[in-house]
Parts: C-alpha cells; structure tokens; sequence
C-alpha cells in the first residue's frame, strides 16, 4: 500500500541524494551531496525531488552514466509506527526527467527498468522481535538472518539456538553437508549439526559425505563404530540402535521415560527415535509399535534386570 506523508513523515526524518565518488558504496561525508528534503509531501506514495539546475552534480555526458544513493534517516521511533515498514522505488520508468544543459529542451531517456530497495523494516535497537534469542540489530550487521522470522532457514531450530548452543548456520539447514536437517540432528539423532562425524569413526552420520569428510551412512551415529557391525544385540553390546530410543548409546531411565511418553500419547520431552522402541515385535508393524509390552522390556533394560523377550529392531541404517 502507498504511504501517505503522515505515514512517511513517522518513519523518516530526512531524504538526502548523493553523488557516487566512482567507487559504487555510499560513504557519508564522501559522496558529494545533491539534495535534502527535510520533510516528505507525497502525492499517491510518489516524492519527487528537483535537482538544482545546472548543478554539476547531476550533468551527465551523453552514453555514460553516474551513480546516485537516496539516503533516509529514521525517526528515532520508527519501530513503534504503523506500518513500519517501506520500500524505495526510484520510479525511472514514468517519473524521471531530464534536459539539455545548454538549450533547456526535454531529453528522452533511454529505458532503465524501476529500481527498489526491496521492504525496509523499521526495528528497535537492542530488541529481539521474533524472539529467538538473538538482537535486530545482530541478526541484522552480524548474521545476516531475518529479526522478524525466528527460524530464518527453516529447518526446525531458531536462529538463537543455532547460533549461541548448537554452533550451526542459521542460513543453511544441512551445516555440515551430512545429509542430515540441522533439527534432525539436535531432536533426533542427538549428533552434532556442525560436525559430520559426531562419533569420529570415519562415516559420516547421514547418508552423505559432509563435503568429503567421511564415509557416507553410520549405522550408529552416537558411539564410534568403524567397522560398522550390525549392533543390534539387544540389550547387550552396543545399544546405540535397538531399545536406545535417545540415541545416546545406552539404555537408561532416559528411554524408559521418553517410551512411557510415547506410549500414553504424550509428546516425548526429548529426542525419541520411535522406530528403535518396537523391541519385542512383530517384527512388521513397523515404527509407530511402541506399546506397554516393549515399555516393561526397556524397563528391565533400564534396571539391568533379566530380559527374555527377544528383540526385533533393525539396525539404524547399516547392515
């Protein structure tokens, strides 16, 4: 929608024009100024700016061309205005205009598509908007991520966790290229989204080589297994797959606990990978077959307490 000078005049307090040095990045104090328009007064969203005539500023010599920055300062609470946010449009198509220097006569412009800043979205300093744990103005001149969306790639994890607890990009939602969403990684697999190898067996924890670090596809992300055997022997030896619905590499009061939730329908309060929960069968009812009876199995896991029921689960991804 256009913005009426009132709404314009809430959000900036000046519009300067500046002459490029040649160099193509605006620098105040450098970039030679060419007009200042202390207020705005639009006219349905357009403000028109008249350059000094026969300025040397704004002369340019036939079939060159010259850079010029438009510039807003804003209002110091241009956060709290409604709307606030705005684009500047350089209308070039319909709205330009230029004369001959010397006989005063009307130019035809050569065609030069509209140019925008895009959306310009007025944010408190020292504020975190979207409430991700990190501050505008970081997300803005540090990390280059969206304030006003929480998960700016959108992979399941905030920028804030990503940035200050789990060290991954809050740009890329594969930080270390593994073949694995950086929120799989932390809510699932429990390995390290930074780190293609979490264990440092030499497989990677997903099935891709995180840019050529690893072997693609470890069978058991969570403890090192090099030779990568079928360490499915529940509840003994590694227990990284079967009946460790945490993925830490043991069976404990954790997976108990995270079954129980699973099995009263209840949102688990961790990480919870269901397919390694069916411990005592069938065999073919696949991921969603946690039920009591494989509770009271993980319960005996748990207690180190004898376990007659044989197991069912399948390795994680290896043979």
């Amino acid at each position: 929608a256009q913005l009426t000078s009132g709404q314009a005049n809430d959000l900036v307090t000046s519009l300067t024009i500046h002459a490029d040095d040649g160099d193509g990045v605006f620098e105040d104090g450098i970039d030679s100024l060419v007009a200042t328009l202390p207020g705005l007064s639009l006219t349905s969203g357009v403000q028109t700016v008249t350059f000094s005539d026969a300025d040397p500023l704004v002369q340019v010599a036939p079939e060159t061309s010259q850079t010029y920055f438009v510039v807003v300062d804003l209002a110091s609470d241009a956060s709290s205005q409604t709307p606030g946010s705005f684009q500047v449009v350089h209308l070039t198509e319909s709205s330009s205009t230029a004369e001959d220097r010397d006989n005063d006569l009307p130019l035809r412009l050569e065609f030069f598509a509209d140019t925008t800043t895009g959306v310009v979205q007025t944010l408190a300093v020292g504020v975190d908007s979207d409430s991700d744990g990190l501050s505008n103005e970081d997300e803005v001149d540090i990390h280059g991520t969206d304030p006003g969306n929480p998960d700016t790639d959108g992979d399941g994890l905030n920028d804030g966790p990503e940035v200050n607890t789990h060290g991954s990009d809050p740009l890329d939602t594969d930080t270390d290229d593994d073949g694995l969403d950086d929120a799989v990684e932390v809510l699932t697999t429990v390995t390290d989204p930074a780190d293609p190898d979490h264990d440092g067996d030499g497989f990677c924890d997903g099935p891709d080589t995180g840019g050529g670090a690893c072997t693609p596809g470890d069978n058991c992300p969570a403890v090192s297994n090099g030779t990568q055997t079928n360490s499915d022997a529940f509840p003994a030896g590694d227990s990284c797959q079967c009946g460790d619905v945490t993925n830490d590499g043991v069976i404990d009061a954790t997976d108990v606990l995270r079954a129980r939730e699973h099995v009263v329908n209840r949102t688990p309060s961790g990480p919870f990978v269901a397919d390694r929960c069916n411990v005592v069968g069938p065999a073919d009812a696949g991921a969603t077959d946690c039920t009591v009876e494989d509770l009271y199995v993980l319960e005996r896991a748990a207690a180190a307490a004898a376990v007659t029921l044989g197991d069912v689960c399948d390795a994680y991804l290896g043979p």
